[in-house]
């Protein structure tokens, strides 16, 4: 006897047999696409036309899936984090800065004076320069400023310092000039040798085994200055006293001398050492100090 044979999901069920019906009822087929397709056109009737008319509606209505976006990686994100930061920090100091500025205490700085830098116009070239204010010192207060400032000099055999004096006329400073300076510390010098000097002068020390003194003035009007000179010699040593001499002789003789090609005028003691000499290095500068070596040397540096 010939076995039925078995079910296929493609056979129509009109066609089935009551063993078949039996075995679809107990074994359910696996559904598929083209099972449920065949079944729909089965029940229904329909063209194979229609069902593919069918899909294409079905599939352009089904929502398109939106793309997930991607997640932003835990290190991107703490940069951005960092920056937005300092973003925030930078705007508040900013802000705060403002309205310091603005509203904050208003407190005027003190105006620093500042000291306008003074040409000098030495007659020498000086191993080293102090500038000192002199304005409104009488001869004490220069005396006392000056002897303060060689008092910290240090010795040093051979060295030239000059002394820059500073004075000011309405307000302008500049360097002071001879007759300024002589009258400051009070000579009795005749007043056509005053006015036979020019603007510029020199003072200063040289060190030898002690500090000897020196001045040098510039010569605006020679004849005056010459026969000026020989009247002060009566009181040239009492009058720079301090400054340049250090004794005043029991008697005042000037005498002449020659020395390296000089001719100079020379005051001596009783003992003949040099109190004070002068000489008319050419007939616009004039030298007066109390050591021959110092003569010596200042003449050598005169530029």
């Amino acid at each position: 006897m010939e076995k039925n044979p078995k079910p296929t999901p493609e056979n129509n069920s009109e066609e089935r047999t009551p063993e078949q019906e039996e075995y679809f009822r107990i074994m359910k087929p696996v559904r598929t696409y083209e099972r449920d397709l065949a079944e729909h056109v089965r029940k229904t009737n329909a063209s194979q036309t229609d069902v593919n008319l069918k899909e294409q509606e079905r599939k352009r209505e089904k929502p398109r899936k939106e793309p997930t976006p991607k997640k932003e990686s835990v290190q991107g994100s703490k940069v951005r984090n960092l920056i937005a930061v300092v973003l925030v920090i930078f705007i508040v100091i900013s802000v705060g800065g403002l309205i310091f500025s603005v509203f904050g205490p208003n407190e005027k700085k003190e105006k620093v004076e500042e000291i306008p830098t003074i040409e000098t116009r030495n007659f020498i070239t000086a191993d080293q320069e102090r500038m000192l204010e002199v304005s409104g010192l009488d001869r004490n207060g220069l005396a006392l400023l000056l002897e303060e400032t060689a008092g910290k000099e240090e010795v040093a055999i051979k060295k030239v310092t000059l002394f820059n004096l500073i004075t000011s006329d309405s307000e302008i400073k500049h360097e002071i000039d001879p007759k300024k300076f002589l009258e400051t510390i009070g000579v009795q010098a005749p007043s056509s040798l005053l006015r036979s000097f020019g603007e510029k002068m020199d003072f200063g020390i040289y060190s030898l085994i002690r500090f000897s003194s020196f001045a040098i003035f510039e010569i605006s009007d020679f004849g005056n200055s010459y026969s000026g000179m020989l009247k002060w010699e009566e009181n040239i040593a009492s009058d720079l006293r301090g400054w340049i001499s250090n004794e005043i002789p029991e008697k005042i003789l000037f005498s002449d001398m020659v020395y390296r090609n000089k001719d100079l005028r020379v005051l001596r003691n009783s003992k003949g050492e040099i109190v004070i000499l002068y000489s008319f290095l050419d007939q616009k500068t004039l030298l007066i100090t109390n050591e021959l070596e110092t003569f010596e040397e200042i003449s050598n540096r005169m530029k």
